[in-house]
């Protein structure tokens, strides 16, 4: 199962700003403008309450811990949750913050605003053998999908994303290749996002008993909902309502 969730960002009340660590409460206000730094405690305030309501613990005793892929330092890296057993990834963009969490294996969501582009110019950087993007809306679907991939990779823009096919824009997405990820492995899925916004989620699933890595059967669950805490309400009712029937 992968567990998608949106909410719009918002101005988090100091009671709800007391479940941020300070580290998360410094790296927003490190954001210039007023927009991003809302984005920024939103997007942290989403991730914890999530993650609070699939483990049990309350949001503000949830360890998260962010160290760069590149340069090894820093609270700027993918999101890590120890001894929890789930990956995450984070995204913001526009009006709307986005968390993604599964056991599966390592996952990426991201979500951009449509916007107009250079096509030609970005192409360039972007588009891969055998891809073609005819307007701006088309090459950000592609960026989006390829973000998505390089997040779950850990390595982030360091994969040039000329690297990374994901097929036609117009085709559902699909992960036809990565470096250092095995053909035929990974989910890769174009996932709802509001109007004038895209967004995909990919996972890199870990290698079964058989010594194969497939994404195939994962759900992936989408949730909609107005606030960080009503994400960690709504996921606590969706996992109890999935979970088996005691003996």
């Amino acid at each position: 199962m992968v567990h998608v969730v949106r909410v719009p960002h918002e101005e988090p009340g100091e009671d709800a700003r007391s479940v941020l660590a300070p580290t998360e409460r410094v790296r927003a206000e490190r954001y210039r403008r007023a927009e991003d730094r809302r984005r920024s405690l939103t997007a942290a305030l989403l991730l914890r309450h999530a993650v609070g309501a699939l483990t049990g613990l309350r949001p503000a005793d949830v360890d998260v811990r962010r160290t760069c892929a590149s340069c090894g330092v820093g609270d700027h890296g993918r999101p890590a949750l120890p001894g929890t057993g789930w990956h995450a990834s984070v995204s913001h963009a526009g009006a709307w913050c986005v968390v993604a969490l599964t056991t599966a294996g390592p996952v990426g969501v991201d979500v951009e605003v449509l916007r107009a582009l250079d096509t030609a110019g970005l192409g360039a950087a972007v588009l891969g053998p055998g891809e073609h993007a005819r307007d701006a809306a088309a090459l950000l679907r592609l960026w989006t999908r390829k973000e998505a991939v390089v997040k779950a990779t850990g390595a982030g823009v360091g994969t040039p994303f000329r690297d990374v096919l994901v097929g036609p824009a117009d085709w559902p997405a699909a992960l036809r290749g990565c470096p250092g990820v095995p053909p035929g492995t990974g989910l890769l899925r174009d996932i709802g996002a509001p109007a004038g916004h895209v967004a995909a989620v990919c996972v890199l699933p870990a290698p079964a008993p058989h010594g194969d890595a497939t994404a195939s059967g994962l759900d992936v669950r989408e949730l909609v909902v107005p606030t960080p805490d009503a994400a960690g309400r709504a996921l606590a009712r969706a996992s109890t309502a999935a979970a088996p029937p005691s003996a």
